[in-house]
């Protein structure tokens, strides 16, 4: 049975891992979110692209609530959301 300490550690040690294999996350998210600008023809941000992930993972949740990756990647997901957005300057 999972709890919710046992989420948080697994949403970090996939942080690691996935870290690992494509690269620091924030530039991750950029590259992302210039892609996506370019294919869309309006700006995309890396918040923007963290918070379609999270929808994404809320879909899957809604077929298999039973499948704890999705719980994992959301908070992930949730916490890139809030690193792009209140760690940006507001003007």
């Amino acid at each position: 049975m999972m709890n919710h300490k046992d989420v948080l550690s697994s949403a970090v040690n996939t942080l690691r891992d996935r870290g690992g294999q494509y690269g620091p996350e924030d530039q991750v998210f950029d590259r992302i979110s210039r892609i996506a600008t370019v294919m869309l023809d309006r700006i995309v941000t890396p918040y923007d692209v963290a918070m379609i992930h999270v929808a994404t993972k809320m879909a899957r949740v809604a077929s298999n609530p039973r499948h704890a990756d999705n719980y994992v990647d959301g908070v992930n997901y949730m916490a890139f959301a809030a690193q792009f957005e209140i760690g940006r300057a507001h003007v």
